[in-house]
Protein backbone atom coordinates (compact mmCIF):
# COMPACT_ATOMS: atom_id res chain seq x y z
CA UNK A 1 0.00 0.00 0.00
CA UNK A 2 3.09 2.44 0.73
CA UNK A 3 4.45 1.84 -2.36
CA UNK A 4 0.95 2.48 -4.35
CA UNK A 5 0.56 5.89 -2.47
CA UNK A 6 3.62 6.57 -3.03
CA UNK A 7 3.76 6.27 -7.05
CA UNK A 8 0.39 7.72 -6.96
CA UNK A 9 1.10 10.63 -5.06
CA UNK A 10 4.93 10.89 -6.47
CA UNK A 11 4.77 9.74 -9.98
CA UNK A 12 7.75 7.27 -9.39
CA UNK A 13 8.72 4.57 -6.99
CA UNK A 14 10.01 5.52 -3.83
CA UNK A 15 13.37 3.24 -4.28
CA UNK A 16 14.95 2.22 -8.05
CA UNK A 17 17.92 0.60 -8.99
CA UNK A 18 19.20 -2.04 -11.63
CA UNK A 19 18.34 -5.09 -10.38
CA UNK A 20 15.95 -6.77 -7.63
CA UNK A 21 18.20 -7.09 -5.84
CA UNK A 22 19.65 -3.24 -5.48
CA UNK A 23 16.43 -2.45 -4.98
CA UNK A 24 15.98 -4.59 -2.04
CA UNK A 25 19.05 -3.34 -0.61
CA UNK A 26 17.93 0.41 -0.96
CA UNK A 27 14.97 -0.40 0.76
CA UNK A 28 16.86 -2.22 3.30
CA UNK A 29 19.24 0.76 3.85
CA UNK A 30 17.63 3.80 3.26
CA UNK A 31 14.76 6.47 4.50
CA UNK A 32 11.96 7.04 2.55
CA UNK A 33 13.08 9.48 -0.35
CA UNK A 34 11.00 12.44 -1.00
CA UNK A 35 13.07 14.43 -3.31
CA UNK A 36 11.51 18.44 -2.65
CA UNK A 37 10.99 19.23 -6.22
CA UNK A 38 7.72 16.58 -6.32
CA UNK A 39 7.03 16.49 -2.80
CA UNK A 40 7.28 20.26 -1.54
CA UNK A 41 3.50 20.40 -3.14
CA UNK A 42 1.86 17.33 -1.26
CA UNK A 43 0.14 17.48 2.19
CA UNK A 44 2.59 16.59 5.21
CA UNK A 45 -0.02 14.00 6.67
CA UNK A 46 0.06 11.89 3.43
CA UNK A 47 4.03 12.02 3.63
CA UNK A 48 3.55 11.12 7.29
CA UNK A 49 1.13 8.63 6.62
CA UNK A 50 3.43 6.78 3.31
CA UNK A 51 6.20 6.76 5.77
CA UNK A 52 3.87 4.39 8.38
CA UNK A 53 3.23 2.28 5.61
CA UNK A 54 6.83 1.96 4.56
CA UNK A 55 8.25 1.36 7.93
CA UNK A 56 10.82 -1.17 7.82
CA UNK A 57 9.52 -3.04 11.09
CA UNK A 58 6.22 -4.69 9.70
CA UNK A 59 4.92 -5.15 12.89
CA UNK A 60 4.87 -1.17 13.16
CA UNK A 61 2.76 -0.71 9.84
CA UNK A 62 -0.76 0.29 10.05
CA UNK A 63 -3.29 -2.67 9.07
CA UNK A 64 -6.14 -1.84 6.27
CA UNK A 65 -8.22 -0.80 8.73
CA UNK A 66 -6.13 1.73 10.64
CA UNK A 67 -4.62 3.29 7.23
CA UNK A 68 -8.05 4.34 6.96
CA UNK A 69 -8.72 6.00 9.82
CA UNK A 70 -5.23 7.77 8.87
CA UNK A 71 -5.65 11.35 9.16
CA UNK A 72 -4.94 11.41 5.59
CA UNK A 73 -7.41 9.66 4.71
CA UNK A 74 -10.39 11.41 6.55
CA UNK A 75 -12.18 14.58 4.68
CA UNK A 76 -11.70 17.62 6.33
CA UNK A 77 -14.78 19.99 5.81
CA UNK A 78 -13.54 21.88 3.57
CA UNK A 79 -13.22 18.81 0.62
CA UNK A 80 -16.31 17.45 2.00
CA UNK A 81 -18.03 20.99 0.86
CA UNK A 82 -15.79 21.56 -2.01
CA UNK A 83 -17.18 17.73 -3.21
CA UNK A 84 -20.46 18.94 -2.71
CA UNK A 85 -19.92 22.23 -4.93
CA UNK A 86 -18.41 20.16 -7.86
CA UNK A 87 -21.31 17.31 -7.68
CA UNK A 88 -23.71 20.88 -8.02
CA UNK A 89 -21.55 22.27 -10.84
CA UNK A 90 -21.63 19.64 -12.64
CA UNK A 91 -25.64 18.95 -12.85
CA UNK A 92 -26.02 22.24 -13.50
CA UNK A 93 -23.98 21.75 -16.91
Amino acid sequence: AGVSMFIMLGGYPPFDADSTRGVFSRIAAEEVPFDATVWDSVPKNAKDMIRRLLNKDHKKRPSASQALRDPFMIPTRASVEGRGKNRANMEES
